[in-house]
């Protein structure tokens, strides 16, 4: 045997070598099949189909067409509706001021208020 073989002897080999574990899982099909009662499946490049055959698919007529939409969007407006109410009746009264609108005294006192409250060690200062 040559101690190295061209790449056309090795797909050759290769394709042999696939052919013959090709032949062998279908025998192991066959005797499985056999085991379990099952005529071999017929190999047409399409799946199997049941005896009634594809189910069709129905068309749906434009007005039905208008009907589906015009009852979803109604779904919608109803949920959207009941969201808003919800809202607002839990919503707060007072809105926060943007950081535009506070002066530069605001702002200091806001920090020194948030550093007391998340520091205990803190003492807020007694001029704000």
């Amino acid at each position: 045997m040559p101690k190295s073989l061209t790449p056309d002897q090795l797909h050759t080999l290769a394709r042999y070598g696939a052919q013959a574990r090709l032949e062998e899982i279908r025998t192991e099909i066959v005797a499985l099949q056999d085991l379990v009662g099952e005529a071999p499946a017929r190999r047409t490049g399409r799946k199997a189909v049941s005896k009634r055959g594809r189910r069709k698919r129905g068309k749906l007529s434009a007005q039905g067409r208008a009907n589906i939409i015009a009852a979803q969007k109604a779904r919608w407006a109803k949920i959207k509706s009941e969201k808003s109410v919800t809202t607002a009746d839990t919503a707060p009264t007072t809105q926060r001021a943007t950081a535009a609108q506070l002066s530069a005294d605001n702002v200091v006192r806001m920090i020194a208020d948030h550093d007391c409250r998340n520091r205990p060690d803190i003492s807020r200062p007694a001029s704000f």
